[in-house]
């Protein structure tokens, strides 16, 4: 037999918004779209491209320090270090100098704002010192946002 027509049978059924079935298709809603659109919005990652954090880290000095005096030839006259198995390793060109080091906490907030050292070398009369180079090790802490502790070295020439 040849068919000449064919109509799909087609039945629909409502429910209203307060029904069972409106319920799930509520919750299927927030919990599809509208949870995951507040989770980015309260975690501060939505969309987000680029971004500035600024803390005053605390810095403090390690008491490490190395201590090396050239001459006007660029010779080193004398050099020190704070860690002993260096100064073994220097020989004739090690001399002892006096170093203090304090640092200051002018406003009183816990993270200090200056560092001054004061170091006395060790001359001879007819020694004359044209530059001082300076390595100073410093703790260097990260505590609101990013928790970060890292070893620093400042280098200081002067001349």
């Amino acid at each position: 037999m040849v068919c000449v027509l064919a109509e799909p049978l087609e039945r629909r059924w409502h429910a209203g918004p307060c029904s069972g079935a409106g319920l799930c298709a509520f919750l299927g809603l927030v919990i599809i779209v509208v949870a995951p659109l507040l989770v980015c919005i309260r975690t501060g990652g939505f969309l987000l491209e680029e971004a500035t954090y600024r803390e005053d880290p605390l810095v403090f000095f390690q008491n490490e320090i190395v201590v090396t005096a050239l001459d006007s030839a660029g010779l080193p006259i004398m050099t020190w270090t704070s860690i002993p198995e260096i100064n073994a390793m220097l020989g004739d060109a090690l001399r002892f100098p006096v170093v203090t080091a304090r640092e200051r906490d002018a406003n009183f907030d816990g993270r200090p704002e200056d560092l001054e050292i004061d170091i006395s070398l060790p001359l001879l009369g007819t020694e004359h010192v044209a530059s001082v180079n300076l390595m100073l090790g410093f703790s260097y802490e990260l505590q609101d946002a990013a928790d970060m502790t890292m070893q620093s070295l400042a280098y200081i020439s002067e001349a």
